[in-house]
């Protein structure tokens, strides 16, 4: 009897620790990949902290270059709006008309070919082509890695209200420096030293 309950109770702790992984897993580099959300000058300047929104993009930019990895972006009706501003990266970049991002098909199927499962995003505005972006991305199945001081709005109120109905939606809310040591992972990452000064910037 008594071998049979430490029997049950190390098969609850093992179901546990399976749901527990599959809820609060790492980033994964491998399958992860950045998205940037319509970072164009004339969408930008109106809003207030554009230049922490500027900043915070350009170190997970430097991030992702030191790892050879692509960088994604969308550009909301360029004709009109211009291009995305200057991130000294070479961008897979896709034009879109709507809102959300996910009428871009080519970038999904890249995202499938890829085997990309995670996406870090940043960009503007939180409450307008992130949020819709993101609620479609999460029904695609995806996992969202959401950049807190890489993203916002014109009115602050408008930023706040969409990321806590972000975050309640599943939307996990991260720093960019947080996202950078976690992909990185230990101090013995071949790019530990590189990432440490692009962390250290400013």
């Amino acid at each position: 009897m008594i071998r049979h309950l430490k029997r049950l109770i190390e098969k609850r702790k093992g179901n546990f620790l399976v749901r527990n992984s599959q809820k609060n897993s790492l980033i994964e580099k491998e399958t992860s990949a950045l998205l940037i959300v319509d970072l164009q000058e004339r969408i930008l300047n109106p809003i207030p902290n554009k230049d922490e929104i500027l900043f915070n993009t350009k170190k997970i930019v430097s991030a992702f270059n030191v790892f050879e990895e692509p960088v994604y972006a969308t550009e909301q009706y360029p004709e009109k709006l211009g291009s995305t501003i200057e991130l000294e990266s070479d961008l897979n970049t896709f034009n879109k008309r709507s809102f959300s991002c996910c009428n871009c098909i080519e970038m999904l199927n890249t995202f499938k070919k890829q085997n990309i499962k995670s996406l870090i995003i940043c960009g503007i505005e939180t409450h307008v082509c992130i949020l819709q972006s993101c609620i479609e991305l999460l029904n695609l199945g995806f996992e969202i890695y959401l950049l807190a001081d890489a993203i916002g709005s014109r009115r602050r109120d408008d930023h706040e209200i969409g990321l806590n109905r972000l975050e309640k939606i599943g939307v996990k809310v991260y720093s960019t420096e947080a996202v950078i040591f976690e992909l990185c992972k230990t101090s013995e990452n071949i790019h530990f030293k590189a990432l440490s000064k692009i962390i250290k910037q400013g």
